[in-house]
């Protein structure tokens, strides 16, 4: 068996999911776990609800003496869905760099291919042994240092784009939450809007009773931002550890030039 084994370690294809490449995470399984998540966090809400009764967690829940909305679901939802994006890229960066331990035995760019497929079942799957796979056989070609070091530029601004791509969907989530609890306040602001209507088109019996119902008026208008700030909170801290990953990834690209130099360097071809 070989020592590394993409189909064995990457996370998608142990939860028997088709693993993309790399630190690529597939749709399926992040809207699956993503769904879990959300799921669990609203079970431990709601048991801590049934115990302490904080506005802190009635602001997640619909309904209710304020009337909240269910936007908080979705903002939940969408935040727990890059949540679980995050969780898979982390896992699958840690596969990836798992491999940047292999130092081949050879000397000989031919036995060099060997041992390495030999030692990494698909090398192809793995960012550094592909590089590495590809610094090979142009060796085996007979290829200058000079086309090869071209080549390399080219495979690396190449990879450098596709890690760029896989934080596509999470940005646009991350973007999309903001939004999400901007909709809940413009509806929350409606409503303490139409209320408000109606106390000054109601009878003269309501308007004795204005300043009772314009504080009920405010206490709409506090809800109403309650939806706004569970979003930011959300955004705030999903753009933290998302940076992070960014950070993690540029520095595995970082890590492969090193790999293959210490690898192919030494080859005599």
């Amino acid at each position: 068996m070989s020592e590394w084994c993409f189909t064995r370690l990457d996370p998608e294809e142990k939860l028997g999911l088709r693993g993309v490449k790399y630190t690529g995470v597939g749709n399926v399984g992040a809207m699956t776990l993503g769904v879990v998540l959300a799921a669990l966090f609203y079970g431990v809400l709601t048991l801590l609800r049934q115990r302490w009764h904080w506005a802190g967690l009635e602001m997640f829940f619909h309904g209710g003496a304020a009337g909240r909305s269910f936007i908080p679901y979705l903002t939940v939802l969408l935040s727990m869905w890059t949540t679980a994006i995050l969780i898979f890229k982390r896992r699958k960066l840690r596969v990836q760099r798992s491999v940047l331990k292999l130092q081949l035995a050879q000397d000989a760019p031919e036995a060099m291919l060997r041992e390495l497929e030999n030692r990494v079942d698909a090398p192809d799957d793995f960012l550094a042994t592909r590089r590495l796979k590809l610094e090979l056989r142009r060796r085996c070609d007979g290829l200058s240092r000079v086309e090869c070091a071209e080549m390399r530029k080219i495979a690396a601004e190449m990879d450098e784009k596709y890690l760029e791509s896989t934080f596509t969907l999470p940005r646009g989530l991350i973007w999309a939450i903001p939004v999400t609890g901007f909709i809940g306040t413009v509806v929350g602001l409606a409503r303490a809007v139409g209320g408000f209507g109606m106390v000054l088109t109601g009878s003269g019996e309501q308007a004795a009773r204005l300043r009772d119902a314009l504080g009920s008026v405010t206490g709409a208008l506090a809800v109403a931002f309650e939806t706004t700030l569970i979003a930011l909170a959300a955004a705030l801290i999903l753009q933290l550890l998302l940076t992070m990953q960014i950070k993690a990834e540029e520095d595995l690209l970082d890590a492969v030039p090193d790999f293959v130099d210490r690898n192919a360097d030494g080859a005599q071809g």
